[in-house]
């Protein structure tokens, strides 16, 4: 049900029995982007970097695992602008949520014509990398559950806001 991509070297991601399908139904045009490395290391102990790219409604799902020497604005500029010329809705908006690939992602979609928006409001995305934690990684050759369990992301997904001092609240407001 997820639409792999295996011209790229390295381990190819490979969707389980309880891998949940695609949605029906109309694509939408805010697309939900994240390239980042997975809880997998490949023969020579380098870390597995994927691109996952969906829409906000689970219509399109795009999985495309990178060898680190491809990580760059311009590999990814070339792989963004390949699967929109194949989408059957182009995107208007592509959202992400790691802060530290901002740089990359704005400088690869620069001239392109939608709009980058960094946002925690990735539900799809999230919810697709949670499953992908839960059920793919797990069975790839070279899963190291160590890297899964420090993943920045998924501790960004669990993270809740700390509660303010009451010394920090206010009690009254007032416009002067």
């Amino acid at each position: 049900a997820v639409r792999m991509s295996s011209s790229q070297p390295g381990p190819a991601p490979t969707p389980s029995p309880a891998a949940p399908p695609m949605r029906s139904g109309k694509p939408s045009p805010i697309w939900e982007l994240d390239l980042y490395t997975r809880p997998v290391t490949n023969d020579a102990g380098k870390k597995l970097w994927e691109l996952l790219i969906c829409d906000a409604n689970g219509v399109m799902r795009h999985v495309e695992p990178l060898p680190s020497s491809l990580i760059n604005s311009r590999e990814l500029r070339k792989r963004v602008e390949k699967l929109i010329e194949r989408a059957k809705v182009r995107p208007t908006q592509v959202r992400f949520f790691r802060a530290e690939m901002q740089s990359m992602i704005g400088v690869a979609l620069a001239d392109l014509p939608v709009l980058t928006v960094p946002t925690r409001r990735t539900y799809e995305l999230r919810n697709w990398l949670e499953q992908r934690y839960r059920d793919v990684y797990p069975a790839m050759p070279g899963f190291k559950e160590q890297l899964a369990i420090d993943d920045r992301a998924r501790k960004a997904v669990e993270r809740v806001p700390d509660k303010m001092p009451d010394a920090l609240r206010g009690d009254k407001w007032a416009f002067v």
